[in-house]
C-alpha cells in the first residue's frame, strides 16, 4: 500500500493484545517500520479514510469507550470505510457493538490469517 502512495499507519493501543505493550512489541519484532507505529491516538487527529481492525471487538465498541482510539464510528458517518475483521460478534465483554450496524463498515468474521489472506489478494488486483 505504500508503494502506491498510501499512507499506512499501525496503531497498537496500550490494551491491545494479552499484556499492555505486548502489541507494539511484537509488531517491532516482525519489522513495522517503528514510524507507523502509534500507540495512543491523538483525539485531535482525523479519522482515518480505510480502517483495517483486527479482533479488537470490545476495544473499538463506541458502548465500551476508550481513549486513545480513533471514533470510527464518526469516520464511518463521513463516508470513510471501516473493515472489522473479527470471528466474535460479542468479544470478551458480551457486549453487542453499534459500531458493526453502521453505515461503511464491512464485517468480515474470519480468523486473522484468513481475512489478511484475502486482503492482499484484493489488494494485488487492483
Amino acid at each position: 500500500m505504500e508503494a502506491r502512495g498510501t499512507h499506512v499507519r499501525l496503531l497498537a493501543h496500550p490494551l491491545a493484545g494479552r499484556l499492555p505493550g505486548q502489541l507494539p512489541l511484537l509488531l517491532r519484532e516482525a519489522g513495522a517500520p517503528t514510524e507507523w507505529l502509534i500507540e495512543c491516538w491523538p483525539q485531535e487527529a482525523d479519522t482515518p479514510e480505510i480502517t483495517l481492525t483486527i479482533g479488537a471487538h470490545d476495544l473499538i465498541n463506541p458502548k465500551l469507550a476508550r481513549p486513545g482510539l480513533p471514533d470510527l464510528c464518526r469516520a464511518s458517518s463521513q463516508g470513510h470505510e471501516v473493515i472489522l475483521l473479527m470471528k466474535s460478534l460479542t468479544g470478551f465483554s458480551g457486549s453487542s457493538n453499534p459500531l458493526l450496524t453502521q453505515p461503511h463498515v464491512h464485517l468480515w468474521q474470519e480468523d486473522a490469517r484468513t481475512g489478511l489472506e484475502r486482503l492482499n489478494a484484493l489488494l494485488r488486483q487492483e
